[in-house]
Parts: C-alpha cells; sequence; structure tokens
C-alpha cells in the first residue's frame, strides 16, 4: 500500500513516496545516514523489522519498495523482512547493477514485492512474484494496494498522467485526495489502514538529499521531519 512517483529534468531527478501501513503497525525509526560495507547510505528505519522501504546512497543511486499482491499467489508467512533486502541492496551503485545483484540472493526467503532503483537517468524494476523474477523499465507513478491492486494504482497513474511536468504538481499529487478522500486516493485514508509517511528525495549533479515526514502529506507543514543531505561520489558510477 504505497505509492512512488519520480520525474526527470535537466537539473535534478525528484521522487516522491508516499508510505501507507495498518494504523496498527509501530512507528518509524528516523531518518539515518550509515554505512553499508564501504558506502555511506542514508534512510528511516522499519520498527518493526528492522529494514527499510526507501533510501539513498552516495552514488546517487536510490531503491524504493513496493509491496506486490499477485492474484495466482496464496498468501504466506516470509521468513524474512522485504525490508531487510532493500537494505542489503542499497550500495548498488547504479539502477543496472540491481537485476545483477538480486539473482543472487534467495528470494523465496521473502513475501513478493517491486523494488524500483533510479538515479539521474534511468529506473529499473524487478518484480518478485514468489514463483519468477521479472525485470522491466517502468513509467511513473507506480503503486500498490492490499484492497485492490490492480485497480487502485492505475487511478492514479491516470490522474498522474494529466500533470503539468513540475515539482509542485507532482508534491500535490502526493497530497491529493482525488478521486476522495479514501483508499483510491494518493494520499490514502481507509479505517485500518492511512498514509502514514512521506518520503522526498532530490538528485542533483553532486548531491542526494533526502527528507522524510513521519506523517500524511496532507498533514506535513513547513519544518517537519528531518533531512540529510549525501555529497556524491561519482568513481562508480
Amino acid at each position: 500500500m504505497c505509492t512512488l512517483s519520480w520525474r526527470h529534468s535537466s537539473s535534478h531527478t525528484l521522487i516522491l513516496f508516499n508510505r501507507d501501513e495498518s494504523i496498527k503497525r509501530g512507528p518509524e525509526g528516523p531518518l539515518e545516514e550509515r554505512h553499508l560495507s564501504s558506502t555511506k547510505i542514508a534512510c528511516p528505519t522499519d520498527s518493526n523489522a528492522g529494514g527499510t522501504w526507501i533510501g539513498v546512497n552516495e552514488y546517487g543511486c536510490a531503491l524504493a519498495l513496493l509491496n506486490h499482491y499477485p492474484d495466482e499467489v496464496t498468501s504466506t508467512s516470509p521468513a524474512r523482512s522485504r525490508g531487510q533486502l532493500v537494505l542489503e541492496l542499497l550500495d548498488i551503485s547504479t539502477p543496472m547493477d540491481l537485476a545483477e545483484r538480486i539473482k543472487n540472493i534467495d528470494l523465496d526467503l521473502y513475501a513478493p514485492f517491486r523494488l524500483i532503483a533510479l538515479n539521474r537517468n534511468i529506473a529499473q524494476q524487478v518484480v518478485w512474484n514468489r514463483k519468477k523474477l521479472s525485470l522491466n523499465t517502468p513509467l511513473p507513478p507506480l503503486g500498490s494496494s492490499s484492497l485492490d491492486d490492480n485497480r487502485i494504482p492505475q487511478a492514479r497513474a491516470e490522474r498522474f498522467k494529466v500533470l503539468p511536468a513540475t515539482d509542485e504538481a507532482q508534491m500535490e499529487f502526493h497530497r491529493s485526495h482525488l478521486p476522495e478522500k479514501g483508499a483510491w486516493s494518493t494520499c490514502m485514508h481507509r479505517p485500518d489502514a492511512r498514509t502514514c509517511s512521506f518520503t522526498r528525495i532530490l538528485l542533483k549533479e553532486d548531491t542526494a538529499q533526502i527528507k522524510h515526514i513521519s506523517k500524511s502529506p496532507c498533514e506535513a507543514q513547513e519544518g517537519d521531519g528531518k533531512s540529510l543531505t549525501l555529497t556524491l561520489q561519482h568513481n562508480r558510477a
């Protein structure tokens, strides 16, 4: 239950992510800078399982995780949180490295997912449905919904297609309650779940800025949340 969008421009790439979760889920851990092997990364933390759903590294590569609800796959209890997989892969240099790295991981440990890697130039997506792993080059936005994983993301995508190509319009999309405040709106509100946080990643030529707010976008105020900036290393890009 989440929505991811991105927009490339000549000066930057803007990545936005609404995290939708059950109201029973615990609070999120704060945005932190850490090291994965020798690579500097920045990400918030899922306090329930210790992983993350989004992050960025010092090579200007971001990863974002969406749950996947394939019709043909019976739900099973995973041995490992999908957020741990993001932390394991968040040191990749470019999105093109994602497919090669993930081939060497035992994916039977994980519930179905979509994992998207992005930098200033490209996006790559790997999809795991518990039967096979597939790779594609996605277009924004991407979404997931435990209520209806086909129609709800598609409805959000249709609204995104008609937006002006501006950062402001993209931000407003993530705050939006169209067609009404509820399960179908990008800023999602249901009796049992809601958009609980919002993350913005801004990739520029020499920096990666990440800001995380543990509130619904419609409730966030100027100054809320925490921001970190990584100076980019270009030797591996």
